[in-house]
């Protein structure tokens, strides 16, 4: 996260500005086009493995290391990428031609064994290292082969020495949980979450975090997925780190491709999927990888589909306790929806803590638009009643940030009256994208730390004396979370507004908001 102070201007440069306060997608600089990175060997003990959206692909002869190339079998890949295969066993040539599913790969590609080119729709492109035949399979350069089969992001983990693709040709949505990040000189290692398969980076018996991301306006076309990445002031830090380091489950709720939709805020197209899959603002399309608008795959809603996800997760099995969700923008708005969903469906275990971060709600989708679920009227009502039923019946703990103008347009009133609530300073930045998503990576790493303090002065006139009490942070209790809950008291952010680091943060207790 780069912080940069724009500058403003006119009625296009107020919408400009608006999409970037809306959207939380970030460019995360894909890796160059290939020839460019490679996949050296790393001393993690784990066979080396290629995922795509998250799942790992089961090969009958394993990737192995050429030098700095990792090789895999070529028509099992092409495969999974909807090729179909033509193999000459006698002259070793591997012919693979592309489905009508998939219009962002070439339409044919061609490896031979030995041949030092492949042939990518006719035409000869240098390969880094001879295709070669293993075991009866031709295995070729496995970041080579994905990328001209149209993947549209490839990273590469050495931690867990992971070819991690991102396919857009198909509607990828889900948990993703992610990998304890040592330093940023590769990717983070990610896992989709998927029942009956183990995954290396969700373990059941330890407490859970899920984040859920929000708008993500042209983050297909710009290859933009959200992480933990905490980057400015001499900081360039993986705020999620310390949570596994503490014995957590790390996740992100993923639907980028679902989420990419609208063009001027405020962003009612991605937000209408939440409730209603057959809303008549957007339906329940999603973006390939040319940004593309394809139609509904799935027939329920968004918040229906993460329910269903939530229960695999930790419907049977689970023993790790703790559960903790959080949301951004959109992504707060999905997370109390979730939660009506939970509660209608008696899907448990619920969670005991739940964390808004600059939510956002729409004046509008509109009843008329929009089929909102349990005879509610808006998105505004479901959410407000959703946290009454979590604190009254499930006793869940819910506070919400309020840090920018984006989370000030969209707030949700009836719900902060439901909630902790406090008001976050981002002085730090100008950048509206800074001020409305960087908290995200503020509060995870707020868990490093003792509770903030909380501070009060009887009127402007006399100086702040500390409470003895803590304010809102991850390393808050629920309980204290929980006292400031349905009252007219709330915390206002007093010291550290100028600063990243949550480390010098005071909030003062003051009363009378709403």
């Amino acid at each position: 996260m780069n912080f940069f102070k724009p500058t403003i201007y006119g009625v296009s440069g107020l919408i400009f500005s608006l999409m970037l306060i809306f959207s939380g997608c970030e460019d995360k600089n894909p890796d160059p086009e290939y020839p460019g990175a490679q996949e050296p060997a790393g001393n993690s003990g784990y066979t080396p493995r290629i995922l795509l959206n998250g799942d790992p692909l089961t090969f009958t002869h394993s990737p192995y290391y050429m030098g700095s190339n990792l090789m895999a079998d070529a028509s099992a890949l092409l495969m999974a990428l909807d090729y179909t295969i033509d193999w000459d066993s006698t002259s070793k040539v591997l012919t693979a031609s592309s489905k009508t599913q998939n219009q962002a790969g070439a339409k044919n590609i061609k490896f031979t064994e030995g041949a030092e080119v492949a042939e990518i729709n006719g035409a000869k492109i240098v390969l880094p290292v001879k295709a070669e035949v293993k075991n009866g399979k031709l295995m070729t350069p496995a970041r080579f082969t994905a990328d001209k089969a149209g993947v549209a992001i490839l990273e590469w983990d050495k931690d867990s020495e992971s070819l991690q693709g991102y396919y857009y040709e198909k509607c990828d949505y889900g948990i993703y949980f992610y990998g304890h990040q040592p330093d940023n000189t590769d990717a983070t290692g990610a896992e989709k979450f998927i029942s009956g398969q183990t995954n290396r980076f969700f373990d059941p018996a330890k407490p859970t975090i899920i984040y859920t991301h929000g708008w993500q306006l042209d983050g297909v076309k710009n290859k933009g997925r959200e992480d933990f990445r905490l980057e400015g002031e001499g900081i360039d830090m993986q705020t999620h780190n310390y949570w596994i380091e503490q014995g957590w489950n790390v996740g992100i709720f993923q639907w980028v491709q679902l989420a990419d939709d609208g063009g001027v805020p405020p962003p009612r197209e991605a937000e209408a999927k939440i409730y209603d899959v057959n809303n008549s603002l957007s339906s329940f399309r999603w973006k390939n990888t040319k940004g593309e608008l394809q139609p509904a795959v799935y027939t329920k809603s968004l918040m229906k589909l993460y329910a269903e996800e939530y229960e695999k997760l930790f419907g049977t099995g689970y023993t790790g306790g703790r559960i903790h969700l959080m949301g951004n923008s959109l992504g707060g708005n999905l997370t109390m929806a979730l939660l009506m969903e939970l509660h209608q469906q008696n899907i448990t275990p619920y969670p005991q803590r739940v964390t808004l971060i600059d939510p956002y709600w729409s004046l509008n989708p509109t009843s008329s638009q929009v089929a909102f679920p349990y005879g509610f009227a808006s998105a505004y009502d479901l959410s407000e009643e959703a946290a009454i039923l979590a604190f009254g019946q499930h006793n869940t703990a819910i506070e919400y940030y309020r840090t920018s103008i984006a989370g000030y347009i969209g707030t949700n009133d009836s719900l902060i009256a439901h909630t902790a609530f406090t008001h976050y300073g981002t002085d730090y930045s100008w950048n509206a994208v800074t001020k409305h998503t960087v908290p995200v990576r503020q509060y995870l790493w707020s868990y490093q730390f003792a509770p903030p303090a909380e501070i009060s002065r009887p009127n402007a006139f006399t100086s702040y004396t500390p409470t003895g009490n803590f304010a809102a942070s991850a390393a808050t209790g629920d309980a204290r979370i929980r006292e400031l809950t349905g009252n007219e008291y709330y915390w206002n952010h007093i010291d550290g507004r100028s600063t990243l680091s949550p480390e010098d943060d005071t909030f003062e207790i003051r009363e009378g908001l709403r």
